[in-house]
């Protein structure tokens, strides 16, 4: 009998022990997967920049911004299976710079840059990000949550209100009914005023109200800002609020187009507001004074309350910067994640 006994000590000893063992080993392992993963798809990225570079030595004329997804395997004779979107361009050194989304077993993975210098995983602008909201990602959304969490270093968290919506496609996104549903970010972002860049990806719905507010922080006597879309014509609306004054401008002829996914930056500086769509420059206007700095919430698909005005369609990316993005900068955004909405 203690014999026995001794014996199930010692079974359930091993098992504790290799419990310990595996709670270990797993995430190095797959720590190690991933790190293999990730010089794997780092060295097809330079196998591809090769490949171009072989490309010019047969003909030095050739344009390499003419390569992509549709054409990389006849021109560069390597099988695309595992990329959903390839770019190339040149940097401002004259290397060859690549931007590409990788799919199937590298479908987690974003690379750009030049040869020498490949950025993995994340090709994002970052400097002066004050806030990243991210629906296709589990950390910022979890399916069934009333939260959304910011990814960048202010830690904003986003209260969905009245039952918003998620839909898997295109990487994830959640949707508004253009009733009530919206989300409240708190005032953190009030203080925030000139020099500042918006940026989303959108898909509109075809019925709006008049005046849809996409985000706004603004209180009922106008101190704050306010992003729109006004129908019938979808024409987008930007306004900005100081003490006493009402300034709006409207971006004639350009349109958010219902049921598309489209990138929308807006950039305020203290002279003028510049509109991209798709990182194309469609507006450029002057525009003096300064944002009046609001204390009052920051929302998404309801920014003129309390009479609001709710956006409907989907949302699945929303950015703020501290400060006024580029051209370049808003088109290398563009770039980095055009593939995730068949763009």
């Amino acid at each position: 009998m203690n014999r026995k006994a001794f014996t199930l000590v010692e079974l359930l000893a091993v098992i504790v022990i290799l419990a310990v063992v595996l709670a270990v080993a797993i995430p190095r392992i797959s720590s190690i997967i991933e790190s293999a993963e990730r010089s794997s798809f780092i060295s097809s990225t330079k196998l591809l920049i090769k490949a171009v570079q072989t490309k010019l030595l047969e003909d030095n004329n050739f344009d390499i911004t003419t390569i992509n997804k549709s054409n990389m395997k006849s021109l560069l004779r390597i099988p695309d299976d595992n990329y959903s979107y390839v770019s190339f361009s040149y940097d401002t050194g004259g290397k060859i710079k690549i931007d590409l989304q990788g799919s199937d077993k590298w479908k987690n993975f974003v690379s750009c840059g030049n040869y020498d210098s490949i950025t993995l995983v994340d090709c994002i602008i970052k400097d002066g990000l004050i806030l990243n909201l991210d629906a296709g990602n589990s950390e910022s959304y979890v399916l069934n949550s009333t939260e959304w969490n910011d990814l960048s270093d202010s830690d904003i968290v986003g209260s969905l209100m009245n039952g918003v919506g998620y839909d898997s496609g295109n990487g994830g996104s959640l949707t508004f009914d253009g009733v009530d549903d919206f989300i409240d970010l708190g005032t953190n972002l009030g203080e925030y005023s000139d020099n500042i860049s918006y940026s989303f990806w959108a898909n509109p719905n075809s019925n709006q109200i008049q005046y849809a507010d996409i985000f706004g922080n603004h209180s009922a006597n106008y101190t704050g800002v306010a992003f729109q879309q006004n129908t019938p014509n979808s024409n987008i609306y930007y306004f900005y609020f100081g003490t006493g004054i009402s300034t709006w401008k409207t971006s004639a002829g350009v349109t958010m187009v219902p049921n598309v996914w489209q990138h929308i930056v807006v950039v305020k500086s203290t002279n003028k507001v510049e509109i991209y769509k798709d990182g194309v420059k469609k507006v450029d206007s002057a525009l003096s004074g300064s944002i009046a700095a609001a204390p009052y919430n920051f929302f998404i698909a309801d920014g003129h309350r309390p009479t609001s005005r709710h956006w409907k369609g989907s949302l699945s990316l929303f950015r703020i910067y501290n400060r006024v993005l580029s051209e370049s900068e808003i088109t290398q955004n563009f770039n980095a994640l055009k593939s995730r909405y068949g763009v």
